[in-house]
């Protein structure tokens, strides 16, 4: 695996992480490339509901598990508790849901990546996987890249805590993103 950027990532506070996400091999590729890093990540319910092995190997690897139907109230606690803390960056996948459109780039990108940065004036660090989708198999064989890259950090200092500025901030985010896909 080829990781970009490293040197974007804050050493001095606690960042969320926002990536593409086109796989279940996602957060792991992610996970891996922050190393020595110690994330978190959100992630849907259904991974604990519908099958209680891999919510228990989630919930192992410092996953939080997020409602989507209840928009999500208590996991936001606790990430927020999690960032408070200083200890761990945040991985959230702004798209809140895998796209397996293969012919977008991106699906329209949640405010909720947005609104805790802006809550804890905390960097989003923009990060695009590029390689899973294609022949997975190919990249464990080592036949094939899996590159994971660390965008500069986006400040959320500038946007009000409010709708609007959640909405601003992730409009920026996806502007960065869709840059990143573009290399």
């Amino acid at each position: 695996m080829k990781v970009e950027g490293f040197e974007n990532l804050p050493t001095d506070k606690p960042f969320i992480v926002a990536p593409n996400h086109r796989t279940y091999w996602d957060p792991p590729a992610v996970g891996v490339a922050l190393f020595p890093f110690e994330p978190y990540f959100l992630a849907k319910e259904e991974l604990w509901t519908e099958t209680p092995w891999l919510g228990a190997a989630i919930s192992f690897l410092n996953g939080i598990s997020i409602s989507r139907r209840s928009g999500g109230k208590e996991a936001i606690k606790m990430a927020l508790k999690i960032l408070q803390e200083g200890n761990h960056p945040m991985v959230i996948f702004p798209e809140g849901t895998r796209n397996r459109d293969p012919k977008r780039v991106l699906l329209p990108l949640k405010a909720g990546t947005a609104m805790l940065a802006i809550k804890m004036r905390l960097p989003i660090v923009p990060t695009w996987i590029k390689g899973v989708r294609k022949n997975w198999y190919r990249w464990i064989l080592r036949n094939a890249e899996l590159k994971v890259k660390f965008g500069r950090p986006i400040d959320p200092s500038d946007y009000p805590d409010n709708r609007n500025g959640w909405r601003e901030l992730t409009k920026v985010l996806e502007s960065e993103l869709l840059k990143m896909a573009e290399d």
